[in-house]
């Protein structure tokens, strides 16, 4: 039965805050009030579940009372609670007051949960509690709840607004007084904190085939700025009503829906919001000591998913991250490497970008297809509520100190990739439209996944051929894998015994237990970022600096004469990658030095990856301009030759001259028939040659 008065309610209240003990005899209410006073804060967070025991135990009516008359119970709370710290500590008490705030009791853990398609008219005025995401967040503004004006003969009128709407008094408080005109008095009037934000469904509670729900919620006074686009957010509050529009006389009205948030929580785990029990923190310190904590990581990452070994021990790598470095001049490196994955169809591409995505401590996942410019970098929206131009964070920054997973990358059209360059190397997202000019963070790693551009990865092609990506995005790359599909017998039958067992069995079998658990790997990734920064150690700088010397002068010379050649195997972002890398495989092993170690499988890692992507066909030997430009040392020095002979034989014969003569000379040079006709074809095309009667070359 609910409690009626108002002064039953307020001892009622008083009694739970001095009698309620937790399970250590502790009383719990008391010293959160205490905590609340020593941090200058005006709120307390009450489980349902303790006002249920305590009605138990003394009858008190309060639980019941909660979900009948909320709006009393909240009102009634907040006056129970400065009311109890008015009485114990006084000081406190008027330093609120003074300051013109409110206490507040925020209720948390009730059974009356719904989710945001399920919100019906049955459900105004009622607590609810609910789970999302937050998509967008507005400015924090101040509302007016309770003014005083005086009118020209000096009365003075006392006025309390309902959600903050502002009106202006029709007459004096005095009836004699005949007053029309009233002034405000801002010094004595009281304004509160107001911002609304826009959750949407989580997609994993979304029935089949329907689209996400998204619910307005009004944050007030202390939890203004409590989340952040991105958040993944549990909330409760009352379920209230507004007009969709201004009615005209026989339309139909209709009300929206929205929530006055009483009680919000983050449930992102990040470097911000991580709760490590002192047993749960000495287990992860015992576990990194083993000297296979790395391959531990590796086999826990995917487990359903056979082999792709190097893959998998550069998502360990991403998920930890480097360290980012601010210089005093200002500058600043970004420490989160980013990984795209080439393969042919049916290798777990996606497979792996979604499992990484749920043991991220913040991931947001997106398709190329379905993905523009501004869905991931940022928007311009005009606010519902506000009817101001505002920015809506857009993936890259929604995953911000987190990762951003990008499936079928190459499907984006080349402005829409053009747009996440700054987000990907200076981790800021920077717009300037619409009369905003703002630079967002977007402090997050791609992982991308894009199929090659012939269906299958040809490898007599250089990788610039094989894909549909610009030289720009592909250096933001630190790792570039190709997974190719190739039949082979024994692999084969390995692949297939391990699907049909994960069917058969459904992951349950022994043998398919990962060492770490996804819960653990979580925490355990959360607590190495928010930890551990390593720096490096004298020996991994020695050692990184004579691979990247070595590479630069051994393969810059050409093998034949010995003097510099055209190709150019590793660059300055390779060695930065390398770095990053590094100092992630520490953090994995919660060290806060790189060691020789770690600095040599980075390196490693590396070498893999430029086996794959930086090899001109022709020749096998490295080079990086098979991976940003298409065009290897080969394939230069043979069109250079053939340039020279063009050249030659226009001087020689004073203007044009034979296409057969051209052949025939660049044959005696040992290049192909095939290959001449095909460039002089692309030359003509492009006008850099002409042809003035068929079977002639001439210049323009």
């Amino acid at each position: 039965m609910a409690i009626e008065t108002h002064e039953e309610l307020l001892e009622s209240y008083e009694s739970f805050f001095t009698n309620f003990k937790d399970d250590n005899g502790d009383y719990k209410y008391i010293d959160q009030i205490n905590r609340m006073v020593r941090d200058g804060k005006r709120s307390i967070n009450i489980d349902y579940n303790d006002l249920v025991l305590i009605d138990d135990m003394r009858d008190l009516d309060l639980a019941s009372t909660l979900m009948e008359n909320p709006y009393f119970m909240l009102a009634a709370g907040s006056e129970a609670l400065a009311l109890h710290v008015k009485n114990e500590n006084l000081d406190y008490y008027k330093e609120i007051l003074l300051e013109k705030n409110n206490f507040y009791v925020r209720f948390h853990d009730t059974p009356s949960s719904i989710r945001i398609r399920d919100i019906r008219a049955a459900h105004v005025d009622t607590l609810k509690w609910l789970d999302g995401i937050v998509i967008r967040t507005t400015e924090i503004k101040s509302i007016i709840t309770k003014a005083f004006y005086t009118c020209a003969e000096g009365h003075e009128l006392e006025i309390t607004f309902s959600d903050g709407v502002y009106f202006k008094p029709d007459r004096c408080i005095n009836d004699a007084c005949k007053a029309k005109e009233f002034n405000l008095d801002n010094r004595r009037s009281k304004l509160i904190d107001w911002q609304y934000i826009t959750v949407q469904e989580k997609p994993e509670d979304l029935p089949p085939g329907a689209s996400p729900k998204s619910i307005s919620c009004r944050l007030t006074d202390d939890i203004v700025n409590a989340v952040r686009p991105g958040d993944r957010v549990h909330f409760g509050g009352l379920v209230r009503t507004k007009a969709s529009k201004q009615i005209k006389k026989g339309q139909v009205l209709t009300f929206d829906s929205w929530i006055d948030i009483n009680y919000i929580e983050s449930l992102t785990k990040d470097d911000d919001f991580l709760n490590i029990t002192p047993e749960e923190e000495k287990h992860f310190i015992d576990i990194s000591n083993d000297p296979k904590i790395h391959e531990h990581i590796i086999q826990s990452i995917a487990p359903s998913i056979y082999g792709h070994n190097e893959v998998k021990e550069a998502s360990m790598l991403l998920l930890f991250g480097g360290v980012t470095k601010t210089y005093p001049d200002g500058f600043s490196t970004r420490g989160q490497p980013n990984v795209l994955l080439i393969g042919d169809p049916g290798v777990a591409k996606s497979q792996m970008l979604r499992y990484v995505q749920s043991i991220a401590p913040r991931g947001i996942f997106t398709s190329g297809k379905g993905s523009s410019a501004a869905g991931l970098t940022a928007a311009i929206v005009r606010d519902p509520d506000t009817g101001e131009v505002t920015l809506e964070a857009g993936a890259l920054v929604l995953a911000d100190r987190g990762l951003c997973l990008i499936d079928e990358f190459d499907k984006m059209s080349e402005n829409d990739r053009s747009a996440i360059h700054e987000a990907m190397e200076q981790h800021t997202v920077s717009i300037a439209k619409a009369g905003i000019v703002a630079t967002l963070n977007a402090r997050t790693g791609v992982f991308a996944a894009a199929n090659p551009k012939y269906g299958r990865y040809e490898i007599n092609r250089t990788f610039n051929e094989n894909v549909n990506l610009s030289a720009p995005i592909l250096s933001r790359f630190d790792l570039i894998f190709t997974l190719r599909d190739e039949p082979e017998e024994d692999n084969d039958s390995v692949i297939a015994s391990h699907i049909l067992n994960l069917h058969r069995f459904h992951g349950n079998a022994a043998t398919n237990k990962p060492p770490m658990q996804e819960d653990e790997l979580k925490k355990y990734i959360a607590y190495a970022k928010k930890n551990y920064h390593p720096v490096l150690s004298e020996e991994a700088v020695e050692l990184i600096e004579n691979y990247y010397v070595s590479m630069r002068s051994a393969y810059g010379k050409s093998s034949a004469d010995g003097k510099q050649g055209d190709r150019v195997t590793i660059t300055a972002r390779q060695l930065e990658g390398i770095i990053r890398l590094s100092e992630a495989r520490a953090r994995a092993a919660l060290r806060s030095v790189v060691t020789k170690m770690d600095a040599q499988k980075a390196i490693d890692l590396v070498k893999f990856s430029l086996s794959q992507i930086a090899i001109d066909p022709e020749t096998g030997a490295q080079d990086i301009d098979a991976l940003y430009s298409g065009s290897t040392g080969t394939k230069r020095n043979k069109l250079n030759k053939l340039l020279s002979l063009i050249d030659f034989l226009y001087k020689q014969n004073n203007g044009p001259f034979k296409e057969e003569e051209l052949i025939n000379e660049a044959e005696r040079e040992g290049l192909a028939k095939d290959y001449v006709i095909g460039v002089l074809t692309s030359m003509r095309r492009d006008g850099t040659l002409y042809e003035p009667r068929p079977g002639m070359i001439d210049k323009p």
